[in-house]
């Protein structure tokens, strides 16, 4: 079996698109939500994400998306976790 073959059924969770999540949106919320913190207000959105040991969203969608990827060729991949379309197993 190819490899392109054995990977094609995740394909949909590992090309999660930020763009169609809002990632912008999202993105200034966690702008205005670090803002909250007085010490931090006048200072730089990246150093403010550093203080909170905090990434970026898009940071973090990347990074997601390599330890799916690294859990599919490790075939470590819960593919009913992924999808969340199994359905319940009666005995």
């Amino acid at each position: 079996m190819r490899q392109s073959s054995k990977i094609s059924p995740y394909r949909n969770c590992v090309q999660s698109s930020l763009q169609d999540r809002g990632i912008d949106v999202i993105e200034k919320v966690q702008k205005r939500a670090t803002k909250l913190v007085i010490q931090l207000k006048k200072r730089p959105y990246t150093e403010r994400l550093k203080e909170l040991d905090l990434h970026t969203l898009k940071y973090r969608g990347i990074r997601g998306d390599m330890i799916a990827v690294f859990k599919i060729i490790h075939q470590k991949y819960d593919v009913c976790a992924a999808t969340q379309r199994c359905s319940s197993v009666t005995e």
